[in-house]
């Protein structure tokens, strides 16, 4: 976790004058810690229960990913196909839509399927396995238990 802030006490002539600013410092410190904690609990995305592709949001599906790839259990390149899918866009004016505005729940085995035919359309192999690997992927972890807690730390000194 990345925090930042100053603590700084001014050398002053009497030991209570000090004291007194120690304890606003130490005070301040406090509040700060506590900042911290209330924001990393409103940003902490929690997900405990059976994984189905078939009906998940796009913020479900990116943690997922991020917890196969921390345990080891996929490559950063067999996530590829996954964060392709996560992309949502408005076609009017490109805006980019955060995973955490978007609560549309979606099947990413038919998303998944749609762009193999997509593929196969302009011989793109390459997209082809990348999406014929995520298929397996899914399919292979499809209602299995799964217990998802991805943490997003608050960085104060870029919170200023």
């Amino acid at each position: 976790m990345n925090v930042g802030f100053n603590i700084s006490t001014q050398v002053l002539p009497t030991s209570s004058v000090k004291n007194q600013t120690i304890t606003k410092s130490m005070s301040s410190f406090v509040d700060t810690m506590k900042t911290i904690q209330n924001e990393n609990e409103k940003n902490s995305a929690y997900f405990s229960g059976n994984i189905d592709f078939t009906n998940m949001t796009r913020k479900e599906l990116s943690d997922w990913v991020d917890m196969k790839i921390k345990n080891g259990e996929i490559t950063h390149e067999e996530a590829k196909p996954f964060r392709l899918m996560l992309i949502k866009v408005r076609v009017s004016d490109n805006y980019a839509y955060t995973l955490e505005e978007d609560s549309t729940r979606y099947n990413f085995i038919q998303r998944a399927q749609g762009g193999i035919g997509f593929a196969e359309g302009r011989s793109d192999f390459h997209t082809l396995d990348m999406l014929e690997s995520a298929i397996k992927i899914m399919k292979q972890n499809q209602d299995k238990s799964v217990d998802i807690q991805n943490t997003y730390q608050v960085n104060l000194a870029n919170n200023k």
